[in-house]
């Protein structure tokens, strides 16, 4: 092989030259095909993001054209409801007028007073006794036209000024009835001999109602061999202890359906509603003072509530009220006026001036009290959380749109949380009380002491017991001379028309701390067969039977479905009762449930709305979470936005859409919300109707691809649909025909009662 020409040093670097000019070449085109790609690659995204631009402009335009269809056909419907029920309260009022009805106008304050007047001004003896109760049963009819007038039921939403002066009238009402509850039952006491049992010769006095039950029993005879006594109308049985059985003492039992002592506890308001103190802890539950004259008028109330007498033991001096003297309590003032407070004056000079001018006028501010009527101002701070019905108030408790819910303030270990538990059917108000001296004849004159007050007698286990450590319900070591008085033996039978899903617990009221407390009950006994209970307690103080108030959160299903012109049918199946209610107008009716027992007598019994949900809560069916109820429900955790206006627009759809619960919402973001949706014209079976998917965001609504017997949740967008700003914009854009003349054939009153039961029961949040 021959050997390899040798190159040149020339040639080297002429090669070495050339390779230079070739890279640089190269790399100049590759620079160039980079910049132009770049400067395409650009061009195209422009073109993109006005395209894009375009889109989202005219996506805009076309979301604000549909909110502003949608909120004008809100309005539309809005001020068509305001004007039916401005109909509908005139018609009240004259067919009130013509019929002579007893019960006031709740929105007219001169009626109010009159009724009022004329109520504190009837004496309250044990001869009229049916007559002072048809007046508790009157003044609870009031209560609950004051809260229908309050929650806009039937009535116009009355101004701000008038509410709070509802909310006053409906504070005092209940502090009247246990006026009137002490007058009678001292005017029994001190004639308990005409009233005595003729086969225990001891006094016995019951009577019932079905907004109360009102028991007395007094130890007339003093019988040690007496075990125990009963009162038959409540199923109600005491063992009095020995030692009690040689006194005088007396004891009451009273069953309200309402109760003015839970919303004195503290844990009773949402924890973001309830006020602080000044050292920076939680307040007693009362709602947060908005009105600078809250000291002057708390001032005004401990005042007067000191002038009271004969106070009844186990209760606290804002549920005694004025306290019954009797008829020498009656005449001290012949009538009492609920004033309306002014509104405070523009210029703080003038109503300085107007002040000056009123405290020399009165001499020094002084008021000048009037034979024909006294002022009866209740404070703001208690006229909310002690009205007569508000642990059965059917609206749940709301907190203000910029307020957090907290969480939960850490309670002793048997102090309730009524965040999540309640009394079942109001508090069981048991008192011991002592007998006055029996009236004596001599010489064909009768010698009698005159007690103006009801005095409490204090039981000494009760105080061995608060002395001693134990919390846990046991009995206390004995101290001292006090080893006689055992605790007290109680059966009693539980609620009638009330649903027990769970055994409750059993809890009495603790004046001195304000709270439900479990400590000092023992050897609890339930039979919920015959629905029994038996107890051991050292307390003569209120008893309730506390029940879980999320037991049927959260839901396992529900259904929303048209049943033909101006009905809507609704269903939901709580974790322990199921429920089937049908909607007409503003008329409800419960159809159908799971406990036909205990709601017998409620269903195929039309009422509206409010009443229907009362009701259902009373009964035990609580399917109304409050404004914490996540809280305590931790399987659904959902922050949905604006839930109210998809629940309303659930409704302006409900006469010929149907919804349901979809399997995907818990797997579905916390914002948004997936339910099953169908245009259902025909009254067909929901298993034969064809249910498509909807997802609601927060900014967007659309149909999804997937069904729902999908294997995994997928959030595409169904074929040939687009996106809307709401769920009644993506429905009536598909709706045919026939269904948008159904939605606008709907009522105002229909539309605005499923609104209600959807705000309601929550169904979207908690499902």
């Amino acid at each position: 092989m021959p050997p390899k020409p040798k190159v040149s040093k020339a040639e080297k670097e002429r090669l070495k030259r050339e390779e230079e000019e070739r890279k640089a070449r190269e790399e100049e085109e590759q620079r160039q095909r980079e910049e132009k790609e770049r400067l395409e690659r650009e061009e195209k995204e422009r073109l993109e993001a006005e395209e894009r631009a375009r889109l989202l402009a005219l996506e805009e335009a076309r979301f604000s054209k549909e909110k502003e269809i949608a909120f004008s056909y809100i309005e539309h419907q809005n001020k068509q409801l305001t004007e039916w029920k401005k109909e509908c309260l005139s018609r009240k009022k004259w067919n009130s007028y013509i019929s002579c009805a007893t019960l006031p106008d709740p929105s007219d304050e001169r009626s109010l007073n009159t009724f009022i007047n004329t109520y504190i001004t009837t004496p309250a003896n044990h001869v009229r006794i049916n007559q002072i109760l048809e007046g508790v049963a009157s003044c609870v009819k009031l209560c609950e036209e004051l809260e229908a007038l309050l929650c806009g039921d039937g009535y116009p939403v009355p101004p701000q000024d008038i509410a709070a002066w509802n909310k006053e009238v409906l504070h005092s009402l209940p502090l009247l009835v246990q006026t009137k509850l002490d007058q009678m039952t001292l005017a029994f006491l001190r004639d308990a001999e005409r009233h005595t049992d003729p086969d225990t010769h001891n006094l016995l006095v019951e009577s019932s109602i079905p907004q109360l039950s009102y028991c007395l029993w007094g130890n007339v005879i003093k019988d040690p061999r007496l075990k125990n006594f009963a009162f038959k109308e409540r199923s109600f049985v005491l063992e009095l202890p020995k030692p009690l059985l040689l006194l005088d003492i007396a004891l009451r039992l009273v069953y309200t359906c309402w109760d003015t002592l839970s919303p004195q506890s503290r844990s009773f308001l949402l924890p973001s509603l309830a006020p602080m103190s000044h050292d920076g802890t939680a307040g007693t539950g009362t709602p947060p003072q908005a009105s600078e004259g809250a000291g002057r008028e708390g001032a005004v109330d401990e005042e007067r509530e000191k002038k009271v007498a004969g106070t009844a033991p186990g209760l606290d001096s804002s549920v005694q009220g004025e306290s019954g003297g009797g008829r020498d309590a009656a005449k001290g003032d012949e009538s009492i006026a609920i004033k309306r407070r002014k509104k405070s004056r523009p210029r703080a000079t003038s109503a300085k001036r107007d002040s000056s001018k009123n405290h020399a006028k009165n001499g020094g501010g002084r008021k000048k009290k009037s034979h024909r009527s006294a002022s009866c101002e209740v404070p703001e701070a208690s006229v909310v959380a002690t009205s007569a019905v508000q642990q059965q108030a059917t609206v749940p408790q709301e907190a203000p749109a910029d307020a957090v819910v907290n969480k939960p303030t850490a309670l002793a270990g048997d102090e309730v949380d009524l965040r999540t538990w309640r009394a079942a059917r109001g508090p069981i108000v048991m008192e011991l009380l002592e007998l006055p001296a029996l009236a004596k004849v001599v010489n064909n004159w009768t010698i009698k002491k005159v007690h103006n007050e009801l005095t409490p007698f204090v039981y000494p286990a009760e105080l061995r017991y608060s002395h001693s450590n134990q919390q846990d319900g046991a009995a206390p070591p004995p101290l001292p001379g006090s080893s006689a008085w055992p605790p007290i033996g109680i059966s009693m039978k539980l609620p009638d028309r009330f649903i027990f899903a769970r055994q409750p617990q059993v809890a009495r009221w603790d004046k001195e701390s304000k709270a439900w407390r479990t400590s000092g009950i023992q050897d609890i006994v339930f039979n919920m067969q015959e629905r029994q209970v038996s107890l051991q307690t050292f307390y003569f103080a209120p008893l309730a039977l506390m029940v879980d108030v999320h037991q049927n959160l959260p839901y396992r299903s529900w259904l929303l479905v048209p049943k033909g012109p101006g009905s809507t049918h609704l269903s939901i199946v709580g974790a322990a009762t199921e429920v089937s209610i049908e909607i007409k107008g503003d008329i409800c009716c419960l159809t159908q449930t799971s406990e036909a027992t205990q709601l017998a007598h409620l269903i195929n019994r039309p009422m509206t709305a409010r009443l229907l949900m009362k009701e259902l809560r009373e009964a035990g069916a609580n399917f109304f979470p409050e404004a914490d109820a996540h809280n305590y429900v931790h399987d659904i955790a959902k922050v949905i936005d604006e839930e109210q206006a998809v629940y309303k627009h659930m409704a302006l759809l409900a006469s010929v859409y149907g919804f349901r619960h979809s399997r995907w919402n818990k797997l579905a973001e916390k914002e948004s919300v997936i339910l099953q949706c169908c245009e259902c014209i025909h009254d067909v079976r929901p298993e034969q109707m064809s249910w498509s998917l909807c997802v609601v965001g927060r900014k967007r609504c659309f149909k999804l691809q997937m069904a729902e017997e999908s294997s995994e949740l997928s959030l595409t967008m169904q074929t040939g649909c687009e996106t809307h700003p709401d769920l009644f914009s993506t429905l009536e854009s598909s709706a045919s025909h026939e269904a948008l003349n159904g939605i606008k054939g709907m009522t105002p009153q229909h539309i605005d009662t499923v609104t209600q039961w959807l705000a309601a029961t929550k169904l979207l949040e908690f499902s």
